[in-house]
C-alpha cells in the first residue's frame, strides 16, 4: 500500500506527522496485549500504545535519520524534496535469529525464508513556499502552509484506517502472545526509485500551493 504525505517545510510538521502516521499503522499491526491511549497533533487525534516505549523511540530515530537524510533543516527549504519511509511486516518468524535490539525490529539475520506479508510506502513530499510569497506576510503564509498540511495527514490518516478495515483477509495465523507476532521492518528510502514530486504546473501542485495562498 502506497499513500502520499504532503506537508510543508516545517520540522516539527515533517516529525509529528510522520510519527502519527507510524503509529497509527502499528497500533493496528502489533495485535499483542498492549495500552491503548492517544495523541493529538494539529487538531487530529491518533491512537498510540503508551507501554511500548522502545517503538515509540524507534519511530524518533527513524524520523531523524528521514530528516536528516532526504530534507536537511526542514524548515529554510527552498525547493521541492521528497523522502521515503517502508514499513513491512514479515511471517514466519521462527525463522527469525533472536537478537537483544528494538523490540520486533528486524535484523541482519533475518532469514531469506521469510516473506512480506503487508508493506505500507509513505511518499513524503516536502513543499516550501514559493519564492514569489515570501514577501508577503510569512506567519500568515506558514500558517496556511500547516493548515494543508493538516488537511493531508488527517486524510492520510483516514486512508489507513479505511485500508485496515477493508483488508484482513491476508494477517497471517497469530500463534503467540507476543505483542508483536510478526517481525517488522521499517526502511529509510529503500532501493526502489523515490517518486518524485509534482512539477510547480501539477494541478495537486497548485492547489496546495493555493490553499496557502488564498
Amino acid at each position: 500500500m502506497e499513500f502520499e504525505l504532503n506537508l510543508t517545510a516545517d520540522r516539527a510538521v515533517v516529525r509529528e506527522s510522520l510519527k502519527g502516521v507510524l503509529w497509527c499503522i502499528f497500533f493496528h499491526r502489533l495485535f499483542g496485549p498492549i495500552a491503548p491511549s492517544s495523541h493529538e497533533f494539529m487538531g487530529v487525534t491518533y491512537p498510540v500504545a503508551s507501554n511500548l516505549p522502545d517503538v515509540d523511540s524507534l519511530f524518533d530515530q527513524k524520523i531523524d535519520q528521514l530528516i536528516k537524510k532526504d530534507f536537511g533543516s526542514a524548515d529554510s527549504l527552498r525547493q521541492p524534496k521528497v523522502g521515503q519511509l517502508l514499513i513491512s511486516f514479515h511471517k514466519n518468524p521462527s525463522k527469525i535469529k533472536k537478537k537483544s535490539s528494538w523490540f520486533g525490529h528486524l535484523k541482519d539475520d533475518v532469514s531469506q525464508e521469510t516473506t512480506v506479508w503487508e508493506s505500507w510506502r509513505i511518499n513524503v513530499n516536502c513543499r516550501p513556499v514559493p519564492p514569489e510569497s515570501l514577501s508577503a506576510d510569512t506567519s500568515s503564509v506558514h500558517d496556511r502552509g500547516v493548515q494543508s498540511s493538516r488537511q493531508s495527514f488527517e486524510e492520510t490518516l483516514m486512508t489507513i484506517y479505511g485500508k485496515m478495515d477493508a483488508s484482513k483477509d491476508h494477517i497471517p495465523p497469530i500463534t503467540t502472545l507476543d505483542v508483536s507476532p510478526f517481525p517488522y521492518e521499517i526502511e529509510i528510502d529503500p532501493k526502489s526509485p523515490k517518486k518524485p514530486p509534482p512539477p510547480p504546473d501539477d494541478e495537486s501542485w497548485g492547489n496546495y500551493i493555493k490553499k496557502m495562498l488564498d
